[in-house]
This record gives structure tokens, sequence and C-alpha cells, in this order.
């Protein structure tokens, strides 16, 4: 799936050594969506010089302040000649940030994936969903249909 979005190569952190898999490839970008700090070490042994790593998880799945230190640290650092460090977020309350995904999304820039499951707003099928969203398996975004 990741591929027929336009990556060269998919690592499988379930079934590859990420590191191994990663040593002296002379990568573009990697975008981590996995965390912590070892994605971040791992990528090192394979960016080229000028090399972007971006994470949407950063250290942990969980935002907690501690993170901060090594993010800002990593940042720092990536001002030096090494590969540039990015916590990938949006802002949904910055207008900026939404008009450029509508507009991503009006030029087909962005492919949509939405998970084929349909959920409905009944006690059983919120559970389910819940179920597939802390499983974090789903091939896109799940859907929850509400009607009014």
């Amino acid at each position: 799936m990741v591929t027929e979005l336009g990556a060269d190569e998919v690592i499988n952190y379930r079934e590859q050594d990420v590191v191994g898999s990663m040593a002296e490839k002379e990568l573009d970008l990697v975008f981590d969506c996995v965390g912590g700090i070892e994605s971040w070490h791992a990528a090192q042994r394979g960016l080229k010089k000028g090399g972007h790593f971006a994470t949407i998880v950063g250290d942990s799945p969980v935002v907690k302040v501690s993170m901060l230190g090594g993010i800002i640290n990593r940042k720092f650092w990536s001002n030096f000649g090494g590969p540039t460090y990015r916590v990938f977020l949006t802002d949904s309350e910055a207008s900026g940030d939404l008009e450029a995904i509508k507009k991503m999304l009006e030029e087909k820039t962005v492919k949509v994936l939405i998970d084929e499951r349909k959920f409905e707003l009944t006690t059983e099928s919120v559970q389910e969903l819940m179920k597939a969203m802390k499983s974090h398996r789903t091939k896109g975004k799940l859907v929850l249909d509400v009607v009014v």
C-alpha cells in the first residue's frame, strides 16, 4: 500500500531488522510512523547528508513533556550538517494548515485513504471502531457515520 503511494522502499518493522535495512542506503527521507528514539538512531545510519527525518509519533505515541528535551536536542544538531529532524504535526485550529490540505485534496496531489469498514453510531459499532483504532492495523482513516 505504501509503495503504491509513492515510497521507493518500505521497511516492515515487524518482519525486518530496521537498523540493518537502513544501513548505508543514502536515503533522502525517512518518514517514521512507529516512533521512539531507536527510529531516529536507525535512520541516521541510512540518511544521506542533507537527508530528512520526519516522525508523526516522536519518542512516544503519548505526548510527554519529558520528550521535549530530546526533540529540541535533535532539532538543534540537525542545523549543523546532520539530517533534518521534524516532528510532523498539524494544527486543526490553524486555517493555513486546513487551507493547504484543502488545496492538496482539490488538486489531487494527496491520496485520501479510508478504511473499507464503515461504523455507525451504535454502541456495538463504536466499540468495534475503538477496537480497530487501538489495533494500529487500519489502512486509512476510520469513518463513523453519524446521521442527524
